[in-house]
């Protein structure tokens, strides 16, 4: 929200053609496009909450799981260069699997961690991490020794930044080359390639023929590690597994070839848990390349990666209930956006193709945003501020969310200017969630006054400016004094006009004043025109 002052203008260009330029928002018959509708409302919402969000900082309310990333490392260099993730081992899996298990997520880089920065995490994953500079490889290995969890497959760290062999994170994974390969002076390396270029050239072999690659992991009979009995049975799939033995901590999964296909080592006060195959494409299922656009695939990755990470006692930032696993598993919970005052928002996501219904969320709060005075959760496009019965339990926010769509945001106010939240009666939600206004339409604006301070405002007045020459029953609404933590409601009619050139994107702006009290601007963003309704009268 932010970053939407910084919108380059090249995206708002003027464009007639129905498909060309890209960006154009304009089409051949001059009317807006759905993406310049979804623009405009999510400014507009910007803009009623700019106070706070211009004031606000991200915080992690538990320390986030972070993912390595470095441009020394060739095998890292695809995925991070596409922002689709196309490489093989897409550490864009790992990450959009931890996001749907309610761990916050970040990245690191070799300098931050050199830096210290190993602190600011709960966790740590490798993945496809062969080369780590030297510094960076004895500054993880210390941090796990004291207590740190990590994550990794193929050879993490197996050479530093000058390609040169180093045996540093030998010992926290528990694992070496099976016995019988070709080694160098790490215990982790890799088998050079039938051609001899070593790594370089198996790499590119793994991508061109990985359909050849596949094999599978199950659960190791018997295993007594207690993330193996947490976990039960279960079968994954994945591509290029690596012969390895196990010398230190428990197999708790074997690939099909008897070889130690997931590995839990305790590493001084810290854990380890190891995957022989490349981490970034297990799925349960087929191990086919994409498989999060489908329902093919089961959930047993994230299982292993959340009973692991729980044994470790690292923790979630929020857990979802009552939802079905794979709905749960697409809905994001952001972390919070924290002001000085204590007020926050929160932005959830969902990417399922239904409508989410309503559920029970728990979230981790920072200190700052633990004391508040309101609590308001904004749903799809809307300007209605919905309240909600939210209880904090020392550091939980406990709350039921409302079904939605795609997006909502929870609005934390403990000490905030008054806000307005709309809400339209007799209207019909359109593309991008918009209002639909038709011809000759009448319909109600309801406005909510809501004071979310600890002063009582004095009385003060509404006002409601609309599009010209549409009818109004009032421009402004004398309002009463409002309590602290009070809210006040008036009611606007509308009658729009009965002709209507093109198709447009128009506004509906509230605001309250009292005294010196200003509120920010509420506007409801409203497609102009004929109504579905209408259309379908003339079909």
């Amino acid at each position: 929200s932010k970053g939407a002052a910084g919108v380059f203008l090249f995206m708002f260009q003027e464009g007639f053609h129905a498909q060309y330029p890209k960006w154009a928002l304009l089409d051949e018959k001059r009317e807006p496009k759905a993406k310049l509708a979804a623009y405009a409302d999510a400014a507009a919402e910007v803009h009623r909450l700019e106070p706070l969000l211009m004031a606000a900082h991200p915080m992690h309310a538990v320390k986030p799981v972070a993912l390595y990333w470095s441009r020394i490392d060739l095998s890292l260099a695809e995925p991070h260069e596409s922002l689709y993730g196309c490489a093989l081992d897409s550490p864009f899996h790992i990450y959009a699997t931890l996001r749907g298990l309610g761990y916050p997520v970040r990245w690191i880089t070799p300098r931050q961690i050199e830096a210290g920065g190993l602190s600011d995490v709960s966790a740590l994953v490798l993945a496809d991490c062969n080369h780590i500079p030297a510094t960076a490889a004895k500054g993880i290995e210390a941090w796990v020794k004291d207590g740190g969890t990590i994550i990794g497959d193929r050879f993490p760290g197996a050479w530093d930044e000058y390609a040169r062999p180093q045996a540093t994170l030998a010992g926290v994974f528990g694992v070496r080359l099976a016995a019988g390969k070709k080694k160098s002076e790490s215990n982790l390396a890799l088998q050079e390639s039938k051609q001899g270029y070593g790594e370089v050239t198996d790499a590119a072999i793994v991508q061109k023929n990985y359909f050849e690659k596949i094999d599978e992991i199950s659960q190791q009979p018997y295993a007594t590690n207690p993330v193996a009995r947490e976990l039960g049975d279960l079968m994954l799939s994945g591509v290029s597994l690596d012969a390895v033995d196990c010398f230190s901590g428990t197999v708790i999964g074997m690939s099909h070839r008897g070889i130690p296909g997931l590995v839990i080592n305790d590493y001084g006060k810290g854990k380890a848990l190891y995957s022989s195959i490349l981490l970034g494409t297990l799925y349960e299922s087929g191990g086919t390349r994409y498989e999060w656009d489908t329902t093919h695939s089961g959930l047993s990755f994230g299982r292993v990666l959340d009973a692991f990470l729980q044994h470790a006692g690292v923790r979630p930032s929020c857990r979802i209930s009552g939802l079905a696993p794979r709905v749960r598993a697409k809905v994001r919970v952001e972390s919070p956006l924290v002001t000085p005052e204590g007020n926050a928002v929160i932005g959830l996501t969902s990417l399922n193709d239904d409508v989410v219904a309503p559920f029970d969320l728990t979230i981790e709060l920072p200190t700052k945003a633990a004391r508040a005075r309101r609590v308001f959760v904004v749903t799809q496009g809307s300007r209605m501020l919905q309240p909600v019965d939210a209880v904090i339990d020392g550091s939980r926010l406990k709350l039921r969310m409302p079904s939605f769509d795609t997006h909502a945001a929870i609005v934390i106010l403990h000490e905030f200017q008054p806000v307005v939240g709309l809400k339209l009666r007799g209207v019909e939600r359109g593309i991008a969630h918009l209002a639909t206004i038709g011809l000759d339409q009448a319909f109600e604006v309801e406005a909510t006054i809501h004071n979310p301070s600890a002063g009582k405002l004095a009385a003060g007045e509404l006002s409601l400016a609309i599009p010209a020459g549409w009818l109004q029953s009032d421009e402004k609404i004398n309002v009463a004094p409002i309590e602290p933590g009070g809210q006040s409601t008036c009611t606007f009619k509308i009658q729009s006009l009965p002709m209507a050139a093109t198709k447009r994107i128009l506004p509906l702006v509230a605001r309250y004043q009292s005294e010196s009290i200003k509120s920010t601007p509420a506007t409801e963003m409203v497609w102009w025109g004929e109504s579905s309704k209408e259309r379908a009268g003339k079909n």
